[in-house]
C-alpha cells in the first residue's frame, strides 16, 4: 500500500511539474468560435417585444493531456445597456451557456462546448436603446482564477423607431458600419449622442485587453473607464468605415460626439457644417486621420475635448473656432503632433488641460491666451518639450499643476504669472535644475510633491509658500543639498516627507515647522545627519507639535 502510494505522489507531482512548465511555455486553454448566428457586420434592428436568437458553437481544445489535469472552461452570456453616451451599464442578462441559470459552469471538460440557443426579448414601452449581447468563453489557469480565451462573438441591437426621417433624428445613433452611417444621409442634427465607432473592425486589437481578446475592453482615455466594444475580427474590407459623407448635413450633435477605432478613416472633412457639439468631442484611435479639417466651423462645445492615441494627428488647426472649452481638454499619445495650433482662440478650460505622450511635441505656444485652467493642468511625458513657453498669461489652476516626465525640460519660468493653485506635483524630469515660474505660489491646500530629479539643485522659488494643506514631499532628488526654499513654511496639514535625497546635508530651512498633521518622515538621507532630523523633530514638538504617532528617521547616525 505505501508504495502505491507514494507512486500515486510521484505521479501526481510528475503531473502538476508538467502543467506549470506548459503554462510558463505559453500553453492555454484555446477556443476557436467556428460558427455564430446571426452573422452580422451591423447594427440589428428590432422592435419592442421582438425576440431574437443568437447562438455560437466551435471547438474548445486544450494541449494539456486530460489524463494529467483537466483545464475547464465556461461560456456566459451578457446582454448589456448603451447609457445615452454610450457607456455600458451593468448587464440586464447574465446567463451561462449550458444552464441559462446565471451561474457558471465549473471545470466543463475543455474538449468541447456546445453553447446554447439564446433568445432576448427586447423590452417593450421602454425609450429607444442599444443594447450589447455577448457571448464570451473563459479559461480556468492554475491558481483558481478565469481569464478571458481566445474568442469572444457579440452583436449590438438597436431597439427603437428606425424609420425616422430628415432632418432630425431623435435619440442616440451608433454608426458601427457603411449600412448604418447611411441611414444618416439628409440628417442636419442628431438630439443625442452620435457614436462613429466600429462595432467589428479588420483587424483585432488586443492592446487594450486584459486577456487575449476581450469583447467588453476597459479602456482608459482620460483616467476614465470607458467602456465599448472593440473589434473581433469578423468585418469584411467592404463594411469598413473609410468615408462620412452621409453625415455632411449635419449641423448640431445634441449629445457626444464620440469617433473611435476607425482604422481606415482618412479625412473628416464631410463635417465641414458641424456647428455645434453639446457634450463631449472625443477622437481616439483614428489612425490615418492627419489633420480635423471638417471641424472648422465647430464653435460651441458643451463638454470635454478628448484627442487621444490618433498615432499619425500631426495637426489640430481645424480647432481654431473653439474660444472657451467647458469642460477638459485632453491631448495624449498622439505622436506626431509636434504643436497645439488651433487653440490659440481658447482663453479658459473649465476642466482639465492635458498634454501627454506627445513625443514630437516642440512647443505649448498656442496656449498663450489661457489664464485659467479649472482642473489639473497637466504636461507629461513630452520627450522633445524644453520649455512651458505659451503658458505666461496663466493665472489660476483649479486643481492640481503636474509636471511630469518630460526629458528635455529646461525650466518652468513661464508659469511666472501663475498665482494660485491647489496642488503641485513636479516630477521626473531630469534636465530641471531649479523651480524657477513657481515664485507667486504662497497657500497650497493640496499637496507639493517634488520627486525623482537628477538636476534639480534648488527650491528657492517656493519662498513664497506658508501653508500647505496636504502633504509636503521632497524624496528622490539626487543633487539636492539644502532645503532653500521652504523657511517660510510654518504649518503642515498632512505629511512631511523628505527621503532619498543622497547629498541632502541641511534641513535648517523647515525650522519655521509649528505644526505636522499625520506624519513625520525624514531618512534615507545618507548624508545628512540623524541628529538634524531628530532636532526638527523636537522643534516642532516644543511648538504645535506632530499630531501623529507615525514618525520615522534613518539618515547618516555617525554625525
Amino acid at each position: 500500500m505505501s508504495v502505491m502510494i507514494k507512486f500515486w505522489h510521484l505521479k501526481q507531482a510528475f503531473a502538476v511539474g508538467l502543467v506549470l512548465l506548459l503554462s510558463a511555455c505559453g500553453a492555454s486553454v484555446k477556443v476557436d468560435i467556428n460558427s455564430h448566428s446571426p452573422s452580422n457586420s451591423s447594427v440589428i434592428y428590432a422592435s419592442d417585444g421582438e425576440s431574437l436568437a443568437f447562438s455560437a458553437f466551435g471547438p474548445v481544445y486544450s494541449p494539456y493531456n486530460e489524463t494529467l489535469l483537466q483545464v475547464g472552461v465556461r461560456a456566459q452570456w451578457e446582454v448589456y445597456e448603451y447609457e445615452p453616451d454610450n457607456y455600458l451599464t451593468n448587464p440586464v442578462f447574465n446567463i451561462m451557456a449550458g444552464t441559462r441559470t446565471g451561474q457558471s459552469i465549473a471545470y466543463a471538460p475543455a474538449t468541447f462546448l456546445n453553447a446554447t440557443r439564446f433568445e432576448f426579448t427586447i423590452p417593450e414601452n421602454q425609450p429607444s436603446q442599444y443594447y450589447l449581447v455577448t457571448y464570451t468563453v473563459y479559461r480556468h489557469i492554475i491558481g483558481g482564477s478565469w481569464k478571458f480565451a481566445d474568442s469572444s462573438r457579440s452583436w449590438l441591437i438597436y431597439a427603437g423607431d428606425e424609420n425616422q426621417v430628415p432632418p432630425e433624428w431623435e435619440g442616440d445613433f451608433l454608426v458601427g458600419s457603411i449600412e448604418d452611417i447611411n441611414k444618416l444621409e439628409g440628417y442636419t442634427s442628431i438630439n443625442g449622442t452620435l457614436s462613429i465607432m466600429p462595432f467589428t473592425s479588420e483587424e483585432s486589437d488586443n492592446s487594450l485587453l486584459d486577456g487575449d481578446n476581450q469583447v467588453i475592453a476597459i479602456s482608459k482615455i482620460d483616467h476614465r473607464d470607458l467602456k465599448y466594444t472593440l473589434p473581433l475580427g469578423i468585418r469584411t474590407e467592404e463594411n469598413l468605415i473609410t468615408d462620412i459623407s452621409a453625415l455632411e448635413n449635419i449641423n448640431h450633435v445634441g449629445g457626444n460626439l464620440n469617433v473611435f477605432h476607425n482604422e481606415r478613416l482618412t479625412s473628416f472633412d464631410k463635417l465641414n457644417n458641424l456647428l455645434s457639439v453639446d457634450g463631449n468631442l472625443m477622437v481616439y484611435k483614428n489612425n490615418q486621420i492627419t489633420d480635423l479639417e471638417g471641424f472648422n466651423n465647430l464653435t460651441v462645445l458643451g463638454g470635454d475635448l478628448y484627442f487621444q492615441s490618433n498615432q499619425n494627428l500631426e495637426s489640430i488647426d481645424a480647432l481654431k473656432g473653439l474660444q472657451r472649452l467647458e469642460g477638459a481638454a485632453v491631448f495624449a499619445w498622439n505622436e506626431k503632433l509636434t504643436d497645439l495650433a488651433g487653440l490659440e482662440n481658447v482663453s479658459s478650460v473649465g476642466g482639465r488641460l492635458s498634454v501627454t505622450g506627445s513625443s514630437s511635441l516642440e512647443s505649448l505656444g498656442a496656449l498663450s491666451n489661457i489664464e485659467f485652467v479649472g482642473g489639473n493642468l497637466e504636461i507629461r511625458n513630452n520627450d522633445l518639450l524644453t520649455s512651458l513657453s505659451g503658458l505666461e498669461s496663466l493665472l489660476t489652476v483649479g486643481e492640481d499643476l503636474v509636471i511630469d516626465g518630460n526629458e528635455a525640460l529646461l525650466s518652468l519660468d513661464s508659469l511666472e504669472n501663475l498665482s494660485s493653485v491647489f496642488g503641485a506635483t513636479i516630477r521626473s524630469n531630469p534636465m530641471l535644475t531649479n523651480l524657477e515660474g513657481l515664485n507667486n505660489l504662497t497657500e497650497i491646500p493640496g499637496n507639493i510633491m517634488v520627486e525623482y530629479h537628477k538636476s534639480l539643485q534648488s527650491l528657492s522659488a517656493l519662498g513664497m509658500v506658508d501653508f500647505v494643506g496636504g502633504n509636503l514631499d521632497v524624496t528622490h532628488n539626487y543633487v539636492l543639498e539644502n532645503l532653500s526654499g521652504l523657511a517660510g513654511v510654518t504649518r503642515i496639514e498632512g505629511i512631511l516627507n523628505i527621503q532619498q535625497n543622497s547629498v541632502l546635508t541641511s534641513i535648517e530651512d523647515l525650522n519655521n515647522l509649528g505644526y505636522i498633521q499625520d506624519g513625520f518622515h525624514i531618512k534615507g538621507n545618507f548624508n545628512l545627519c540623524e541628529s538634524k532630523a531628530v532636532a526638527l523633530y523636537d522643534l516642532v514638538e516644543s511648538r504645535d507639535g506632530v499630531n501623529s504617532d507615525i514618525v520615522s528617521f534613518g539618515n547618516d547616525k555617525d554625525c
